[in-house]
């Protein structure tokens, strides 16, 4: 299957993959602090509580650090992560397959943020989110819509609340 379309080689281990369909485009950064004005925006079909922050403000490094990212992502099962910090983690939740895209982005041995592509369910997010944030605020860029939400309220729009 080599350059056929819909797959993905991850060349470190020779083997072929099925890309899914990719809904979502996150870009995770750490919540800077202090108050944060909300309004409710349309975006993507769906109502968000959008937050008001100043985009200097994103570029705040994330609780984890690249290293300390990079280990405990790479102990997920189905995981494959490179030394570069991009990574692709698979999985099946009730018989449906699921696939994140994502690359860790550092400076200075610091997390800046993690860029995300895919389409899984709440609890392997939740997963990822509590190594990026080690147990920190989080917020979420919602890269196509062009909209910052907490992580809270990504998930709760996730869950269908």
């Amino acid at each position: 299957l080599p350059g056929g379309e819909g797959f993905v080689c991850w060349p470190a281990r020779g083997r072929y993959y099925q890309m899914s369909t990719l809904p979502y485009h996150l870009v995770i950064h750490s919540r800077p602090a202090g108050p944060v004005a909300a309004r409710v925006v349309p975006a993507g079909g769906r109502d968000w509580r959008a937050l008001s922050i100043d985009p200097a403000a994103l570029a705040d490094p994330l609780p984890a650090s690249f290293e300390g990212a990079f280990v405990a992502l790479e102990q997920f099962e189905r995981m494959f992560i490179e030394p570069d910090g991009s990574f692709v983690w698979r999985g099946e939740s009730h018989g449906r397959p699921w696939q994140l895209d994502g690359v860790l982005y550092d400076r200075a041995g610091q997390l800046m943020h993690v860029e995300l592509k895919g389409d899984a369910p709440m609890g392997p997010l939740e997963q990822l989110l509590t190594v990026i944030g080690d147990h920190r605020p989080l917020v979420i860029q919602l890269a196509r819509e062009g909209v910052v939400v907490s992580a809270e309220e990504f998930l709760r729009v996730l869950a269908g609340d």
